[in-house]
């Protein structure tokens, strides 16, 4: 069996000058990669004396604790997979932009159980509601639904309650920044485990 976390970066807001991508970024690996990530973000939080309760973000973190991290997550055996969903070219609001993030993390989820069908799936609980969040579910299923021996099991929950989500933020801010700004700084230090990186046009 695989596991993997799934974050994002960005919103669906359109015609935000500041901010033209929604990324979403999974990390995924076997057994030890829950454990690997709860250990370096522990340590990462320890050091930058965060709260218990709080999370570790990447926008709010130094230079030194993005570098730190993202080194020891590019030590490790695991994969990135990222969709990251292009708003620049939309002309009309859609109907309900939430449909954006679940096409991405549908095909993020579809890219990954491709290749580990066998897969254990965290998701940052994003939504308060419970429709919202069994939507989000079903849309990944429905995608799923094209590989005949896809077996997953998602899991929705606040990333103040996962370092391994927490570590994904990272990964995701790294790659919006390549996007938003050109700035590859970060993005280079994981691009060796990157194995999908999709760019797709939002309608």
């Amino acid at each position: 069996m695989y596991y993997a976390y799934l974050d994002e970066s960005g919103t669906v807001t359109p015609f935000k000058a500041s901010e033209c991508f929604l990324v979403i970024a999974i990390v995924a690996g076997t057994r030890g990669i829950s454990r690997f990530l709860e250990y370096q973000v522990k340590k990462l939080r320890r050091k930058a004396r965060i709260p218990a309760g709080e999370e570790i973000k990447a926008s709010l973190a130094s230079h030194r604790q993005r570098e730190k991290l993202l080194l020891k997550i590019a030590s490790e055996d695991i994969a990135i997979i990222a969709v990251i969903l292009d708003k620049r070219h939309v002309y009309r609001e859609p109907e309900d932009p939430e449909d954006w993030y679940r096409e991405g993390a549908s095909l993020a989820v579809w890219h990954c159980a491709k290749r580990w069908p066998d897969l254990s799936l965290i998701v940052d609980k994003r939504y308060t509601s419970a429709a919202l969040r069994s939507k989000l579910e079903g849309a990944i299923q429905s995608k799923l639904g094209e590989l005949d021996s896809a077996r997953v099991t998602i899991q929705q929950i606040d990333s103040r309650a996962s370092l391994g989500l927490q570590a994904v933020d990272f990964i995701a801010w790294s790659m919006a920044a390549k996007y938003e700004t050109g700035d590859q700084t970060y993005y280079d230090l994981i691009k060796s485990k990157i194995i999908i990186e999709e760019l797709l046009e939002a309608k």
